[in-house]
């Protein structure tokens, strides 16, 4: 493969976009010089570092276009807007030095809020690529921008949009893009390198079953649709744990809720809410089911890491996770809300060890074929030579 020199822009080194990212920069090791700039910090930050990138990971103010509305016009809050205007001035010339001494060839924004991507593209003449990871079509994300506008925008200032499943490519076409300017890569996924069981972290009997649920308690996981999947089993002669891998959310309101739906569930002793747990995906293949009760999965990226760890998965139709589920071979697939469904597709699993044992190793094998970072390096380095080509051939 010939070396290319990308610049990555994100928004912080956290969440699913931020493992993706670090996925997609780790392969290209040996590949091409990777510089990467994040707006903010998070909790993948060590593991970025520990990439060994030549420069470490930046950080740089840089702004959120799409959200920024502001409440008042009072002197001092414009005042603090004009400041701020200043210091992300002073981030873009940091930025058009990076580009000029590492002599980037491609600018790969992996967030849609950030325009700084977009901006350096103009200027230098050269590709630019934006990420979209959100399913825009659903009333859930809204943005203070109008979404035919952001389409637009997104067009107009970028080389190709880069969607990580078809089902966000629909999204993005139900708002009138054009489907030549829109390209589909999956997320990597690679198995764990040092998988544990979380029987130990949570002090249960290793014969113990185990449902999960994987994920920061937001309003978009349904975190209280797993609750009520796991109220359903409160008479059950099985020894089955319900399992809540995450911390609590941003939403005060939605976290007392699920508190109160989980001092009141007839099954509330078994009911486990670990908090957050460092590196949570090498504890997925000691689960025996994973439910995913989620809505808003442009990926899926928690449902393909318990797949490759060879844990069975139940999640929703209509979402990205039907890209990574083959419905009764892998896991199951149901309508968003459908709790009866839920309950009958976990029951069958828990009663079957043998399914769970052939669905998991199927599941593994699919999830290793379509997501493996050997063969979306491919697509990626597919994609950055036909646009610096592209772009060379029209200077």
């Amino acid at each position: 493969m010939e070396a290319d020199n990308i610049l990555y822009i994100h928004t912080r080194p956290s969440g699913g976009a931020g493992e993706s990212l670090r996925q997609l920069v780790k392969s290209r090791i040996g590949q091409g010089k990777s510089i990467v700039v994040f707006a903010d910090s998070g909790f993948l930050r060590e593991e970025f570092e520990n990439l060994g990138l030549n420069p470490p990971p930046i950080y740089l103010h840089l702004r959120d276009w799409i959200h920024y509305k502001p409440t008042s016009y009072s002197p001092f809050r414009l005042l603090r807007y004009c400041a701020g205007v200043g210091v992300h001035l002073i981030s873009i010339l940091r930025l058009m030095v990076l580009v000029k001494k590492h002599k980037i060839q491609i600018i790969h924004t992996n967030a849609i809020s950030l325009i700084e991507g977009a901006i350096l593209s103009k200027i230098f003449k050269i590709p630019h690529v934006w990420q979209i990871r959100e399913l825009i079509d659903l009333d859930y994300y809204l943005p203070k921008v109008n979404k035919r506008r952001l389409v637009r925008i997104l067009e107009k200032y970028s080389d190709v949009i880069l969607c990580n499943s078809y089902r966000t490519k629909e999204s993005v076409l139900h708002f009138g893009a054009r489907d030549e300017s829109l390209h589909v890569i999956h997320n990597m996924v690679n198995p764990v390198e040092n998988p544990e069981d979380i029987r130990e972290l949570i002090t249960v009997p290793e014969n113990t079953l185990l449902v999960g649920i994987l994920g920061w308690i937001t309003p978009n996981k349904k975190v209280e649709d797993f609750i009520e999947v796991a109220s359903r089993f409160y008479d059950d002669p099985l020894d089955i744990k319900f399992v809540i891998i995450g911390g609590w959310g941003w939403s005060e309101s939605y976290n007392q809720k699920i508190k109160e739906q989980m001092e009141k569930s007839p099954n509330h002793k078994n009911i486990i809410l670990t908090g957050i747990v460092p590196d949570a995906p090498r504890y997925l293949g000691s689960l025996d089911i994973l439910l995913n009760p989620c809505f808003t999965e442009s990926f899926g990226r928690t449902t393909a890491e318990a797949l490759i760890a060879g844990t069975p998965a139940i999640s929703i139709r209509g979402t990205a996770t039907q890209e990574i589920i083959d419905h009764g071979e892998t896991g199951f697939l149901v309508e968003d809300g459908d709790i009866d469904s839920m309950v009958k597709f976990t029951r069958l699993l828990l009663d079957d060890e043998a399914k769970r044992i052939t669905f998991g190793k199927l599941g593994q094998q699919r999830c290793i074929e379509r997501f493996s970072d050997k063969k979306l390096l491919a697509e990626f380095h597919d994609l950055y030579r036909k646009l610096i080509e592209s772009s060379t051939a029209h200077r």
